[in-house]
């Protein structure tokens, strides 16, 4: 069992599929952006990942058109695990959203094969890092993240479309 963001528990697996509009089951996942990563009762941080990913297998284009995600921690030896899925309905893009909370906010880091200067500038403002890996599977980024060798999206970085 995994213990989420608002302290209820659940299984691993199958992965949960979180939908827009799915009441109670998104909730997990919709909070108020943090301001800091979360501390793990042990004093542990706790970096929550999303990974655009339309097919769910691939690393997706077009981050702020993206409506689909995987989501991933770092279990304690630091290796990826995927802890569950994202789908969003086309007005909670973050191209179309606008204000109150998102589903996203939560998560600490957000990997794309490509975002906009809009898109990274947006999800600066809810405490969510962007990084770009336009040449790797959703757990290879993730990985490659936590041991640097990715870093946050710089404007040379950003793509020249919208969000």
């Amino acid at each position: 069992m995994k213990k989420t963001i608002d302290g209820e528990r659940h299984v691993d697996k199958p992965f949960p599929v979180f939908r827009s509009g799915g009441g109670h089951r998104l909730g997990r996942f919709a909070v108020a952006p943090p301001h800091n990563l979360n501390e793990k009762h042990s004093g542990e941080i706790e970096v929550k990942f999303a990974v655009t990913s339309q097919d769910y297998l691939t690393i997706t284009a077009h981050a702020g058109k993206t409506t689909r995600f995987l989501l991933f921690e770092a279990d304690p030896a630091g290796e990826p695990v995927e802890t569950g899925r994202l789908d969003l309905d086309d007005e909670q893009t973050i191209h179309n959203f606008r204000g109150g909370r998102h589903p996203l906010d939560g998560v600490h880091v957000l990997i794309a094969r490509s975002a906009g200067q809009c898109f990274v500038d947006r999800m600066k403002e809810r405490g969510i890092v962007t990084v770009v890996a336009p040449d790797l599977m959703p757990r290879e980024a993730v990985a490659a993240y936590l041991s640097g060798h990715l870093k946050p999206a710089s404007q040379a970085d950003a793509c020249e479309c919208h969000d």
